[in-house]
């Protein structure tokens, strides 16, 4: 792919002006409850499932599911319209070529559902775990982007000469069935992360940790090289991942949270270790104060007007919502769920 030639895919284009709604579906077996919330979320009006990519951080066993195409290969043979969505894949774990073929097979069973959202990851352990370097990741992220791209574009055989991967005189199988290709988006926080979304792929993908503020800055910025990259400004998409709980009143999320939440962000940003630029020890420390701007969390009346905070200052076009977390059983989520559809989707019809 060359750069002067990348254009943003603009979501608003592709399904039309209203906000889009993912689910993330529970992480720990058994598989059925999964499937049960991916069905229950189609009927409910959700747009997408998103799945995320981890691996062998410590104590993550209710939180991280690896697997993640097969994962939403399983999603695909058991909905009808539900995209399908990595968020993120993290390919510097992997041989961009067998992504390539593998996002072209989900495709091509979800007759067209496919976005693949793809990043550099950050634990150290996983990339030990993987045999890779840390300081190669950014060279394999880039490259593979671009091979994978070459492969889902091509007619016919092609050759790709990378300084780490490379592949001569390959015939892709199967082609996806989208053209010219399943959309590609690219996540990270900082502005090199930004500008790659335009260079490697068709948008940008915002994960958990950032509040509204730093959304709306990074819409900004996306605006800004939209310009810069011959793309239209205002067909800039921002797609975000948020930690949802919602329940008949405040105070009861609030105390679900406290109970099922609050403890992951201590033991992953509440420490020098793991520490993050938009997160600092004293908003993971106080539960009310990191949730604000940055957690969908409340009654459906709450939740609505957060939804709208995001769309109006920071231009949010898509929310893909992660209603499980450590110890929060089943039948709960899908009571969130359904709450989900039926007081809050509607508000954004």
């Amino acid at each position: 792919m060359q750069d002067s030639e990348t254009k943003l895919i603009s979501f608003v284009t592709l399904y039309g002006c209203c906000m889009r709604f993912g689910i993330t579906p529970k992480e720990i077996g058994p598989f059925e409850d999964v499937l049960a919330e991916v069905e229950l979320a189609e009927d409910m009006g959700f747009d997408a499932c998103w799945a995320s990519e981890h691996h062998v951080q410590p104590d993550s066993g209710e939180q991280y599911w690896p697997a993640t195409l097969l994962r939403l290969a399983a999603v695909a043979a058991r909905t009808d319209s539900l995209d399908l969505l990595t968020s993120v894949y993290i390919l510097p774990f992997h041989q961009p070529l067998e992504v390539a073929e593998k996002i072209a097979v989900l495709d091509q069973i979800s007759e067209g559902r496919v976005t693949a959202g793809f990043g550099l990851g950050y634990v150290e352990e996983e990339f030990d775990a993987f045999g890779v370097p840390m300081d190669e990741r950014a060279g394999r992220l880039v490259e593979g982007c671009r091979l994978i791209d070459r492969y889902l574009t091509a007619d016919g055989s092609f050759t790709f000469d990378g300084d780490i991967f490379s592949v001569s005189d390959w015939e892709p199988t199967p082609a996806p069935v989208q053209e010219p290709r399943p959309p590609m988006l690219v996540g990270g926080w900082g502005d090199l992360a930004l500008k790659r979304s335009f260079r490697l792929g068709d948008g940008w993908i915002a994960g958990l940790t950032g509040d509204t503020a730093a959304l709306a800055d990074r819409r900004n910025r996306l605006e800004e090289l939209a310009r810069e990259y011959d793309a239209d400004p205002d067909g800039v998409d921002v797609p975000v991942m948020r930690e949802t709980i919602v329940a008949e009143t405040r105070e009861k999320a609030l105390n679900l949270g406290r109970t099922h939440l609050h403890d992951v962000y201590k033991e992953t940003y509440g420490s020098e270790e793991w520490s993050h630029p938009l997160l600092d020890e004293g908003e993971v420390a106080d539960f009310e104060r990191l949730a604000e701007d940055r957690f969908l969390i409340g009654s459906p009346t709450d939740i609505v007007e957060q939804i709208e905070s995001l769309r109006d200052r920071a231009g949010v076009t898509e929310v893909g919502c992660r209603f499980h977390f450590p110890g929060m059983p089943h039948e709960h989520i899908t009571r969130e769920i359904e709450l989900f559809g039926n007081e809050i989707i509607p508000e954004f019809e």
